[in-house]
């Protein structure tokens, strides 16, 4: 009789051995999982600061193509008016030279 207990108990602590190693084997599998989601978080953000980087690089150029392309075209409308001012003035003396020589 003592021994069929004894086979019982051991028995009965081997079952819940192997319970806790199916836990820990479950917890070792989910820790590896978020592991895992973790990683690809970490990459994908490094992806997108990557993309961010890129957006503001290129970003960058483009303003500064638009600010010189602002700055010629001011440069631009300067010499035209000043072009403009010129034939003006001309007109006007040339004007005044034709009634004069009317």
């Amino acid at each position: 009789l003592l021994r069929l207990q004894l086979n019982n108990m051991k028995s009965q602590m081997a079952e819940k051995e192997t319970a806790r190693l199916a836990e820990l084997k479950s917890r070792d599998d989910e820790i590896i999982s978020l592991r895992f989601q973790l990683t690809n978080m970490k990459n994908q953000m490094v992806d997108w600061q990557i993309q961010a980087q890129k957006s503001q690089a290129k970003f960058d150029i483009e303003r500064n193509q638009l600010l010189h392309l602002n700055n010629e075209l001011r440069q631009q409308m300067s010499s035209v008016q000043k072009v403009s001012e010129e034939t003006t003035q001309r007109y006007i003396s040339l004007e005044a030279e034709n009634h004069r020589l009317e």
